[in-house]
């Protein structure tokens, strides 16, 4: 594992010091936030975790966020950032009531210094999370081919990329082992089709999938209700899961991928900046779009959902749901 990523030259590409990210970051220490930091090593490879934890100042409810980079400012930043995403996301949710409860989730926010960053950010988480469930949907466990496969001393990694692609990507699904559970953990990224063998491509879909094993990851029945997300998580780690299901299928396939047709996407931006009287630039993006699949839990789904969800099921010639999806 310690082969996998050339660490120096990847840590020469961040900026260390940027007058930006010293003020966002003073910024969100100032709020009411509980921040936790750790070290964690993957085989030869060790990098920085930060989690945060607060209440949605309306409504209550548990907002968390997390940030993993192989360099410590970058990972505060990137959970500084799904942080504030989270709560701008249930400040928006709360005013407007198009998309149904059971939909509401973070698929297709971002949050960054600029306009155009968030924008693409959050085109690209929806994208992603599209190609993944389509795959998964249409295909089952056929929808996604084994790049390659890793291990450590104590975790495996099975590196798949989904059949369906769209604009030149590819999205990515990481599936993490470990002897102390035995389930899965999963963890998702959107990467150029051209970009699949650079390791750093895979870096943030592998810390997504390790975290939650490095970190004992139990949530407490509370918690779970709070969220279907949460129970899904938990029930992928806790059940027995059978990772024979993750093949090369190169041979078999003479497509190697599907282009997914063009979607039509509609992308908000929300200028936090003059919302909190910032002194620095600070932009939320939500993407959302007609024919986009959301994310979603089949027993949580009410009829009122049904009806929200099965024309996009249609366009997309998806006729039956499976009990579970792994993409959450």
């Amino acid at each position: 594992m310690s082969q996998f990523i050339d660490t120096e030259n990847y840590i020469k590409k961040i900026t260390h010091q940027n007058n930006w990210s010293d003020l966002f970051l003073s910024w969100f220490s100032s709020q009411e936030v509980n921040l936790t930091e750790k070290e964690i090593n993957l085989g030869g490879l060790r990098y920085y975790l930060f989690s945060s934890s607060k209440s949605h100042l309306h409504s209550g409810q548990s907002i968390s966020g997390f940030g993993c980079d192989i360099d410590r400012k970058q990972a505060a930043l990137k959970c500084a950032a799904e942080t504030i995403e989270r709560e701008v996301m249930l400040d928006y949710f709360e005013k407007d009531f198009r998309i149904p409860l059971t939909f509401q989730t973070t698929n297709g926010w971002a949050v960054h210094s600029s306009i155009e960053d968030a924008k693409i950010n959050s085109q690209n988480e929806a994208l992603e999370r599209h190609l993944l469930l389509k795959s998964f949907l249409v295909h089952g466990w056929d929808g996604f081919t084994l790049h390659s496969k890793m291990e450590s001393d104590d975790i495996t990694l099975y590196l798949n990329t989904a059949k369906y692609a769209c604009n030149g990507k590819s999205a990515l699904l990481v599936a993490a082992k470990s002897k102390k559970y035995q389930g899965v953990s999963f963890g998702y990224g959107l990467k150029d089709i051209s970009d699949l063998e650079n390791s750093e491509a895979w870096l943030s879909s592998i810390f997504e999938s390790v975290t939650r094993l490095k970190l004992n990851y139990n949530f407490t029945e509370e918690q779970r209700q709070q969220s279907w997300i949460r129970e899904e998580i938990s029930h992928y780690l806790e059940d027995n899961f059978d990772f024979k299901v993750f093949k090369n299928r190169h041979e078999s396939n003479k497509e190697f991928f599907i282009t997914e047709s063009y979607l039509e996407a509609s992308t908000e931006i929300i200028n936090l900046a003059n919302a909190h009287g910032l002194n620095f630039p600070l932009f939320a993006a939500y993407t959302r779009g007609q024919n986009y699949l959301p994310l979603f839990s089949k027993k949580m789904l009410t009829q009122k959902d049904l009806e929200y969800l099965r024309p996009i099921l249609k366009y997309h010639g998806i006729s039956k749901l499976p009990p579970r999806v792994p993409i959450l």
